[in-house]
């Protein structure tokens, strides 16, 4: 009894300094790259990606049964961003100018970038380093983005806990659809 009691409080313990770590990144003529930490400070990671690649039959074919469980669970996914932390951003937009000369299409990429600042800083607990460019040039057109998000597991499994309900609900709903 007592060796189970102390592997329990181990657990608890290694789930109370846990952190998960996830980075996604967009360069120049990539494909997004998502990087999910499970440990960050002992360096396991899992490329989501390459995951689902491999593990496709995990995906979904009927796209708009996804859309639908999203938004029955949209409770718990606005939980979740209030929980997470941003250590870093930068989105770096270019517009080549030649292409399609219009004014007014460099002042809506810049309202883009403004309300995504909005957004994040009225929505999520805490963001750290923030870069928002838009560049004019004679190149293509492209998007970089780097984005690093840290949260507590903890605090995931307390939104999974409050939200718990609405979980069940949505998995019902999804499954009664099928």
């Amino acid at each position: 009894m007592e060796k189970l009691i102390i592997v329990i409080l181990i657990i608890f313990i290694i789930i109370l300094l846990s952190r998960i770590r996830i980075v996604i990144s967009k360069e120049e003529n990539q494909k997004i790259n998502t990087t999910l930490y499970i440990f960050p400070k002992l360096g396991i990671k899992i490329n989501v990606d390459k995951f689902f690649k491999k593990y496709n039959t995990i995906l979904s074919k009927n796209i708009l049964k996804d859309l639908q469980l999203i938004l029955n669970i949209k409770q718990v996914i606005f939980d979740f961003i209030k929980i997470l932390k941003i250590r870093k951003i930068n989105i770096e937009i270019s517009y080549n100018y030649l292409s399609f000369p219009n004014i007014y299409i460099y002042f809506i990429l810049w309202n883009t970038l403004s309300i995504t600042k909005y957004y994040l800083d009225n929505n999520v607990r805490c963001v750290g380093e923030e870069n928002y460019i838009v560049n004019i040039s004679n190149n293509k057109n492209n998007v970089q983005v780097y984005i690093d998000i840290i949260f507590p597991l903890i605090y995931l499994i307390f939104v999974l806990i409050k939200n718990i309900n609405v979980i069940m609900k949505g998995i019902i709903k999804y499954g009664s659809s099928n």
